[in-house]
Formats: structure tokens, sequence, C-alpha cells
């Protein structure tokens, strides 16, 4: 179990070493004054929710997909940039034992989105699609063990392997 656990962080190793550091800091961030936290929160109305159902069903994808690649492609608008690596929130209760205990069991995945630069929407769709399958195959590994393996560029008060937390 060991090595297969060292493989799979081997594995995130590889993809996230040479990911470009959170480009989006508090004191990057073109504002007039720095800001600690933003915090951006919406709703979708229920007409464009069943359209982002549909087409996410149309192309094999969950709503969370979708919505991920929207993200993504107003971060890649507003940053210049097309590898980005965004965090996400996850349960971490993937086994059948877990799932009657009592407590927080939450793990954090970092997504890198690296699509073609030509890539359609339709194209970066199914990139994240990939992405987040990936992602969520390591999701048992708690995300202290993932930056302990990559061991990035470390500035206090800046996220270690993304710079944008999703949570839905």
């Amino acid at each position: 179990a060991d090595d297969e656990v060292e493989a799979r962080l081997d594995e995130l190793r590889s993809e996230l070493t040479e990911a470009p550091r959170p480009r989006f800091t508090r004191h990057s961030a073109p504002t007039s004054h720095p800001r600690a936290v933003e915090r951006r929160s919406f709703l979708i109305p229920r007409a464009e929710a069943d359209a982002l159902f549909a087409a996410a069903r149309a192309r094999g994808a969950t709503p969370f997909m979708v919505i991920v690649t929207a993200v993504y492609a107003v971060l890649r608008r507003y940053l210049g940039a097309s590898d980005l690596s965004i965090g996400t929130p996850v349960a971490g209760r993937n086994h059948v034992e877990l799932e009657r205990l009592v407590g927080l069991f939450v793990n954090t995945l970092v997504l890198r989105i690296r699509p073609d630069l030509e890539a359609s929407l339709a194209e970066i769709l199914e990139h994240v699609r990939h992405v987040v399958l990936r992602a969520h195959d390591n999701s048992d590994l708690p995300f202290d063990r993932v930056v302990d393996a990559v061991r990035p560029d470390r500035r206090l008060g800046d996220s270690a392997l993304f710079d944008t937390m999703f949570v839905v």
C-alpha cells in the first residue's frame, strides 16, 4: 500500500512541481489597496441551472465541471495565463467504512488546468473533465502530504499550490 501511495505522490509531484506559482495574490491583484481575502458568491437562476445540467450531461460532465470551466475561462482572461491551478474541497468520504462516522473529513484537491492555447470552450470542458476525474482518483491523499511531496517555494501568507479556491 505504501508503494502505491508513493507512486501516486510521485505522479502528483511530476504534475504540480512545474506548475506556475500563484499569480493572483492580495499583493498583485489590480486593486487600489491590498485585500486579505475576497469571496464571491452567486446564485444561478433555475432556468440557467437546468440548461447547465443539460449541457453537462450532453458532454459527459457534471455541473461542477462546467462551472470550473467557466471560472477557469474568466481567470485565464483576467490573468492572461493559460496554466492555472485551482483548489477545491472534497468530502473525503470515499470509503464505505467512513460513511457512518461522525466528523469532518474534508480534503483539498488541486486542479491544474492547462489546455491547448487554441482550445475551444468545449475542448477546455473536456480537459477540465479529465483533470477533475484524475484529481478525484487521488482524493484520499491528504493535501499536506501532496504539499510535502511537491515542496513548492513558500511565501508567508500565500497558498502553497494554488491561489483560487473554488467551493460549491
